[in-house]
C-alpha cells in the first residue's frame, strides 16, 4: 500500500510540474515594458491626441534612439498588443500595434520590428533594443 502511495505522490509531482510550466508559457513578454517608469520615458508633446487613443499611455518606454528617430514601447489600451512609435519629429512619426509575434512599422524614418523577448532576430536587422530591430 505504501508503494501505490509513493507512486500516485510521484504522479501528483509530475502534474503540478507541467501545470505549473504550462502557466509560463502565456503571452509574449517585452521585458522593456515591465521597467518602472522613467522621465526619460514620457512621449512627445506634439504627438497628436489621436495617436494615442487606444494605447495605455503610462505603460511607454523610450527604448532608444536610431539615426535621429526615437523609439517608444507601448502596451495597447485593451487586450495584449504591443505598440511600437517611431518618433523621428511631429510629420513624420508613424506608430503601430499588433499581436503576438513580430510587429513592423514603416515610415519616413524606416522601418523597424519589434519582437517578444527571446524571440529570433531579423535577417539583416540592426539591434536597437533587445525588442527593437531597424529593418
Amino acid at each position: 500500500m505504501a508503494r501505490f502511495n509513493n507512486r500516485r505522490l510521484a504522479a501528483l509531482e509530475i502534474a503540478g510540474s507541467a501545470l505549473a510550466l504550462a502557466g509560463c508559457s502565456g503571452p509574449a513578454g517585452y521585458a522593456a515594458l515591465d521597467r518602472d517608469a522613467e522621465p526619460s520615458d514620457a512621449l512627445p508633446e506634439e504627438l497628436p491626441a489621436y495617436a494615442l487613443e487606444d494605447v495605455d499611455e503610462g505603460s511607454a518606454r523610450h527604448i532608444g534612439t536610431d539615426e535621429g528617430t526615437d523609439l517608444w514601447l507601448l502596451r495597447a489600451e485593451h487586450g495584449s498588443e504591443v505598440c511600437v512609435l517611431a518618433y523621428p519629429d511631429a510629420v513624420d512619426w508613424v506608430m503601430g500595434c499588433g499581436g503576438e509575434g513580430a510587429v513592423t512599422v514603416d515610415g519616413p524614418a524606416g522601418s523597424f520590428a519589434v519582437q517578444p523577448d527571446g524571440a529570433t532576430p531579423p535577417t539583416d536587422a540592426t539591434r536597437i533594443s533587445d525588442n527593437v530591430f531597424r529593418l
